[in-house]
């Protein structure tokens, strides 16, 4: 083989012809027979030796033979062979003898039989033996030249392939082998082709040496050998000494070869014949590499093997520089629980007393010492893994070895001793601290050792950041439970008052924590009744700007992953009240004039100011609204003690009706960001007792003193919705508020109500409350004798009649039990019509109204039959009508059993609601007519008893000159028959 006379011919460099040996031009006579046809000037010198004489004078016969003959017997053989098996062709015998004494055209023909005959045979059952051929044991060089000018002048019928798949069974076939390819380059390709195609098992070493040797001649193919048989996984040890060649030329090769196949699933290559190979070149390596990144990828790589590593990491124990580098010490500490001997071995014990001593990967140490002290064989393999960054089926890893080293006691107090992670997020990759304190939670360490991890959770919650790292909300969760199970105490107030009330935007991610933590630790108190523990001081809760930061939070929900979830759902069980329909309905939209500069900075002085004057600037007083309205949520927080002050003065005659709108605006807009402030402001603000101050806990335990405020909010709709918010507000939130009273009340007594009763005593307040609140806002409703003239036209009262209304249907659809309460214990019949057509709900008053009509008062009766009767007209519907019919059945009933002193009582006042009903529906204008019949029947008798020297043509004639209620009730019910009776087609019967 001569790598110089294949880059020669290769290169096509006929000048470095002349620097080749004289065994080389030998060699390539074939070839230089061939240049002779062109008559090149530089080799005229190489013809002239006289040691090449008789190798051209061998090489040149060749050119008078015959190559189109040829061709044809080896078509002909080739079709012989097809048609007939091996053992039916003609055999023949050629012999040395028979190849020295035949002549240039002979020895083609009988070199070219050969190989078809041992191609034919290969293909029908191939061998693992090696080929007895004579010629090529005793005529190399001539079969060589033959083989030459066969394989270009017939390369139809004799392939690189075909010679490569015999001669890899020849003796010392792949040296021949090695010298043809020297002398015919342009055959490399093919034949590097022909052996990745084909996966021959047998002769694999010859197969392995023969592609070495021509990876040899060019390196650029080893590249594509390699890659190739990674792919197909054969061949390891040919593979590494390929990588091993071209490590020399390229240092640092072989090394980043074997770390990548290190992470990948490639446990055939480490764990083949190639070991030793492999741990040889790790041992030259490490003792010649002053490099710790390369130590550290060679320790890696050494995990890997099942050959002599324990003396390999032996060695490596005993390496302790002053400043180790933290990726060597990870990786020989992996590597060293991947191999369970060592762990009797005093020189491990050893290394890693002084690893604890240095501080260094610190993290890894603690979180394979926990998973040592949990037997948490998955994890500590998952963990190895990750660290060598291998795929490897991992069978075992020394689970006791750490252990020895790092007792619990003494792991959990260095955990803790860990410095929290700064800037901690989502994006935040490797071995972090709280992965180790998350671990030691799960198990139960710091409670067994009598450890708290409070600080350590505090500082890392402060030190987050957005996006949020999902071990927080756990471990967060985990200290919580802690807290009711085992002892440990809360965070303190004023740690959570420092971050939650702060303004930065930075610390959003430690307030939206410590937001959830408050929450979670409330929710508990509640879920446990832990009686131990006592819930934070409402003077600390009311501090916190919880709207503010559950806005905050839905501004950054895709930053939050399952915080923002979990926000909600904790903040609706808690504070319900933040969450109401009222807020959202009328909440302020945001526009493009959010920011907008008006000209002057606003200030509460200049504020207080302007309003205070007797005559109200209404030019100036609108551009503070406007401005007011239209600033950053900062100055509207500085603004909103000012502001709530002021609401009084808006209530005064003659203030614009723009200045009340714009305060309406501005309020609802300040809700949305410190509402239960507000709320506390705008009661003290609006109350009817000037001197009281109420407290949130006092407007939770009763909300009522919402309403006990200046009359005069009653009939001014903008403030009035205000009113109405907070009170909605108010309600909703005694009902948290007594249920947390409830499970931390003191334990039941001997005497005292069980739960049950306790629970019915709660539900029967609230009810009480809500149906009170309903009631007053209906009086509301009412015209009083002093609207005519503070609100002439009563345009003032009508739009407060919408708005009540409508706070009414709300609260009827929150509490359907509530519309039933209210009309049980009724109304002023004046009220019905407006209640009726103002709320949309109240169609579902004709589910209980037959009940209603049962019940034995006759003023429930009546104010049954009134409201039946204007529902009637609002909802025509079937439902309606068979509760009208029941309404008329029941009149008919009453008429026959009702003292006839109280006839005129009961019937006067539903004359009206009869002739309703006989509008709404015709069909029972019949019924109602004859109702109407048997009351005047009834009332005609009645009079007659009264007045007996009177005879009855004479009353009926004279009836207004008679003063009596039943004589009213005789005169209605004759009006009432005539209309019946032109408007319904009823035949006049009186």
């Amino acid at each position: 083989m001569s790598i110089s006379l294949y880059r020669a011919i290769n290169l096509c460099d006929i000048s470095s012809f002349s620097e080749l040996s004289d065994d080389e031009l030998a060699l390539a006579a074939p070839l230089l027979v061939r240049l002779s046809l062109r008559d090149l000037p530089s080799l005229k010198e190489i013809y002239k030796k006289k040691s090449l004489f008789e190798s051209l004078r061998i090489s040149s016969e060749y050119l008078s033979a015959n190559f189109s003959t040829l061709s044809e017997l080896a078509v002909r053989e080739t079709r012989m062979r097809r048609k007939l098996s091996e053992f039916s062709m003609p055999k023949y015998a050629y012999t040395a003898a028979q190849f020295e004494r035949a002549d240039a055209q002979g020895r083609l023909q009988l070199v070219l039989h050969q190989v078809l005959s041992f191609t034919s045979a290969l293909m029908q059952h191939s061998s693992t033996e090696l080929l007895c051929w004579e010629l090529a044991l005793v005529y190399r060089d001539d079969l060589l030249v033959c083989i030459y000018w066969l394989l270009h002048e017939l390369p139809a019928h004799v392939t690189i392939a075909q010679i490569s798949e015999i001669f890899i069974r020849v003796e010392n076939g792949v040296e021949f082998l090695l010298q043809l390819i020297s002398i015919c380059p342009a055959l490399l390709p093919e034949l590097l082709y022909s052996f990745l195609e084909n996966n021959f098992e047998h002769l694999q070493q010859n197969r392995n040496n023969l592609i070495k040797g021509l990876c040899d001649f060019n390196a650029v193919y080893a590249n594509v050998i390699i890659q190739n048989l990674l792919v197909q996984q054969r061949s390891p040890d040919l593979i590494f000494k390929l990588s091993l060649a071209k490590n020399i030329r390229n240092p640092g090769y072989l090394i980043s070869l074997l770390l990548e196949l290190s992470r990948e699933s490639n446990a055939w290559f480490f764990k083949s014949p190639a070991q030793p190979l492999i741990y040889d070149f790790i041992c030259q390596s490490l003792r010649t590499s002053n490099d710790t990144d390369v130590v550290t990828d060679l320790v890696t790589i050494a995990a890997c093997l099942d050959y002599k590593i324990d003396d390999l990491l032996v060695k490596q124990l005993a390496f302790k520089p002053p400043n180790p580098s933290s990726k060597f010490l990870s990786a020989l500490l992996s590597t060293i629980l991947l191999v369970p001997t060592l762990s009797s071995r005093p020189e491990t014990v050893g290394w890693l007393q002084w690893l604890v001593k240095t501080g260094s990967i610190s993290t890894l140490l603690a979180l394979s010492a926990i998973n040592s002290h949990n037997s948490s064989f998955n994890l500590l393999t998952d963990l190895v893994r990750e660290i060598i960054g291998s795929r490897f089926v991992i069978k075992s890893v020394s689970r006791s070895l750490v252990r020895i080293v790092l007792p619990e006691n003494v792991l959990a107090s260095f955990c803790l001793a860990l410095p929290p992670t700064v800037g901690l997020c989502s994006r935040t990759r490797g071995l972090l601290p709280i992965q180790c304190i998350l671990q030691l939670a799960r198990s139960d360490a710091l409670t067994r050792n009598n450890l708290c991890m409070r600080q350590w959770l505090y500082s890392q919650v402060c030190q987050s950041q957005l996006d949020l790292h999902p071990n927080l909300i756990e471990l967060i969760d985990l200290y919580i439970s802690s807290l009711l199970h085992v002892g440990t105490s809360p965070l303190p107030p004023a740690d959570l008052l420092q971050i939650l009330t702060t303004k930065s935007d930075y610390q959003l991610a430690p307030q939206l924590l410590l937001l959830y933590y408050f929450f979670s630790f409330s929710a508990a108190l509640l879920g446990t009744l832990q009686k131990r523990l006592s819930p934070y001081s409402s003077t600390m809760i009311e501090s916190i700007p919880l709207k503010m930061l559950l806005k905050k939070a839905e501004m950054s929900s895709h930053r939050l992953g399952t915080l923002y979830p979990s926000l909600i759902k904790l903040a609706i069980a808690q504070y319900p009240h933040l969450f109401t329909v009222t807020l959202e309905a009328f909440t302020v939209k945001n526009t493009t004039d959010h920011g907008k500069n008006f000209g002057t900075d606003l200030s509460p002085a200049k504020l207080r100011h302007l309003f205070s004057q007797e005559i109200l600037d209404i030019s100036e007083c609108d551009l503070a609204f406007k401005q007011l309205l239209y600033s950053t949520e900062e100055d509207l927080i500085n603004l909103l003690d000012c502001f709530a002050s002021i609401l009084p003065k808006l209530l005064e005659v003659g203030v614009a009706r723009r200045l009340i709108d714009l305060s309406s605006d501005i309020w609802f807009r300040l809700n949305d960001i410190l509402p239960r402030r507000l709320w506390l402001r705008t009661v003290n603000a609006l109350s009817k007792d000037i001197g009281s101050k109420y407290s949130a806990e006092d407007l939770s335990l009763d909300p009522l003193l919402v309403l006990k405020c200046d009359p005069v909010v009653f009939r001014c709709a903008p403030i009035l919705k205000i009113v109405l918010t907070v009170l909605s507000s108010y309600l909703t939130a005694s009902r948290a508020f007594f249920t947390t009273k409830l499970a931390f009340a003191p334990p039941l007594t001997e005497n005292g109500p069980n739960e049950q009763e306790r629970e019915e005593l709660k539900n029967s307040l609230l009810a009480a409350q809500d149906s009170a609140a309903a009631q007053m806002l209906l009086e509301y409703c009412l015209e009083e004798n002093s609207d005519e003239e503070l609100f002439p036209g009563l345009s003032d009262l009508r739009e407060v009649q919408v708005v009540i209304c409508k706070h009414l249907h709300r609260m009827f659809l929150d509490n359907a039990a509530l519309l039933k309460l209210v009309h049980f214990q009724g109304y002023p019949t004046a009220l019905v019509p407006i209640i009726v057509a103002g709320v949309p709900s109240m169609h579902v008053c004709l589910d209980f109204i037959p009940e209603l009509l049962n019940q034995p008062s006759n003023e429930k009766q009546i104010f049954a039959i009134h409201l039946v009767s204007h529902l009637a007209l609002q909802f025509s519907i079937p439902k309606a009508y068979q509760i009208a019919k029941i309404a008329v059945n029941v009149c008919l009933n009453v008429l026959d059993n009702l003292p006839r002193s109280e006839i005129s009582e009961y019937f006067l006042p539903i004359l009206p609601s009869l002739k309703r009903l006989s509008k709404a529906f015709p069909p029972l204008a019949v019924d109602i007519v004859k109702l109407l019949i048997k009351v005047v029947q009834v009332t005609v008798a009645m009079i007659t008893v009264q007045f007996p020297h009177y005879n009855q043509k004479w009353l009926t004639e004279n009836l207004s000159i008679v003063q009596s209620s039943d004589v009213e009730l005789l005169h209605e019910a004759k009006n009432v028959f005539k209309e019946l009776s032109s408007t319904c087609f009823v035949t006049p019967l009186l």
